[in-house]
């Protein structure tokens, strides 16, 4: 059997606190347990820093929310917020029963007090944007504090690898940077959409007119400018799926060559994630293709795929009333009727809904040749893992540093 480490920036730490994990002989096979069960609420949002939104209905009008952590514990009880809208880089947004929104972090603490701005965006890149009681909009750092004034743009996009796009008060599109800085001057281009993997779909004019291209993090047009296609989606994985003027879908390369090519098979594609796009044809039918065009999971087996997060992507059936899970390869992970309803994973853990209508917390205990340790539940103070004896507390580091990993591979 060999031996596998999870992240090479960890690995004296590992080698030092821990005893070696040993690797699965199936270096495609990930297995997926149920870790916690029997959650009553009417809905588990997705986990993220290793706690997960919980919502229930009070009324036709009103719904009350909290959070659980990993093990099912309640971290923040009903009744504090009327809304909690989930953590992102250890931090959510909040707000109370009065209307008023707060930051909290992921100890429940409040780090941006409520009531300071009239909105609160979600973190990204360690910087919120905000909007004070005159509507103006502002950028925040994850203490509070305003990096980019009130009144400077008329609007301000999330921030997105480093980058924000603005408006100035000529209503003309620029980029910012993490410390307010103007990295691509205004009016360069038209419309400048967020940026991903370096590059940025921008456009000119208004349909049936309009002109798309792509620029750079300078500015640099580095697919000119035409009416070649209808709509270009942001990249991921290094391609971008596009529409042609026959309303045809494709994807094309940071260079703007086509490697999927156009078909009228596909009413949609859908963004790439994790190598594998997720495709619908015009019956209304999902499958799913690989970089190049070539179909790996077929049409009409499921009634609809979600995309692939953590290697694992969720299915429904033809009727809607079950969910399941399936691998890259098209491979069963869950069967389709385990559960009536399940949230794409995220940090190696997802949540399903049960057919008596509770919860269930899942886990990712074998991804890409790596066994997780088994889930940690009080005593012994030291545990056999894999033939090992290690401490429960080293278990719950391996853990954290595979979650951190499946986190890494999502985004």
């Amino acid at each position: 059997m060999k031996r596998k480490f999870i992240n090479v920036a960890l690995v004296l730490i590992l080698i030092l606190a821990l005893a070696p994990m040993t690797a699965s002989a199936d270096a495609s096979e990930i297995t997926v347990k149920e870790i916690v069960s029997g959650l009553e609420y009417d809905w588990i949002y997705d986990f993220s820093d290793g706690l997960a939104v919980i919502e229930n209905k009070v009324d036709d009008e009103q719904y009350e929310y909290g959070v659980i952590d990993t093990t099912g514990r309640v971290f923040v009880p009903f009744g504090i917020y009327s809304k909690i809208y989930g953590f992102s880089e250890g931090l959510s947004s909040v707000t109370n029963v009065d209307g008023q929104q707060g930051v909290i972090d992921t100890t429940g603490r409040v780090v941006v007090p409520l009531g300071t701005y009239s909105w609160i965006s979600s973190f990204s890149n360690g910087l919120a944007v905000v909007q004070n009681a005159d509507c103006q909009w502002g950028v925040i750092n994850t203490t509070g504090r305003l990096i980019v004034p009130f009144g400077t743009y008329i609007a301000i996009n999330l921030f997105s690898e480093g980058l924000a796009v603005v408006q100035n008060a000529d209503c003309q599109w620029g980029v910012i940077d993490k410390t307010g800085q103007v990295v691509i001057p205004f009016d360069t281009c038209g419309y400048i959409y967020p940026f991903s993997e370096g590059l940025a779909v921008t456009q000119i004019g208004v349909r049936p007119d309009r002109q798309l291209g792509v620029v750079d993090t300078t500015g640099r047009l580095v697919i000119p400018f035409s009416n070649t296609y209808r709509d270009i989606d942001p990249f991921s994985d290094g391609l971008a799926v596009v529409q042609n003027v026959n309303y045809q879908w494709g994807a094309i390369d940071k260079t703007g060559r086509v490697v999927v090519p156009f078909s009228s098979i596909y009413y949609r594609i859908y963004p790439f994630s994790e190598g594998f796009a997720v495709v619908q044809n015009g019956y209304g039918q999902y499958g799913v293709i690989d970089t190049t065009g070539q179909i790996v999971v077929p049409f009409g087996i499921y009634w609809t795929i979600w995309s692939f997060s953590n290697g694992l992507a969720v299915v429904r059936n033809v009727g809607w009333q079950y969910s399941g899970v399936i691998d890259k390869t098209g491979e069963v992970v869950i069967p389709l009727g385990d559960y009536i309803w399940i949230r794409s994973f995220n940090c190696g853990l997802a949540s399903a809904k049960n057919h008596d209508g509770t919860w269930s917390i899942l886990e990712i205990v074998c991804y890409n040749d790596v066994t997780m340790p088994a889930p940690v539940t009080a005593d012994p103070i030291t545990i056999i893992v894999l033939g090992s004896i290690i401490s429960a507390a080293s278990v719950a580091i391996v853990k954290k540093v595979i979650r951190n990993e499946l986190c890494s591979s999502v985004i």
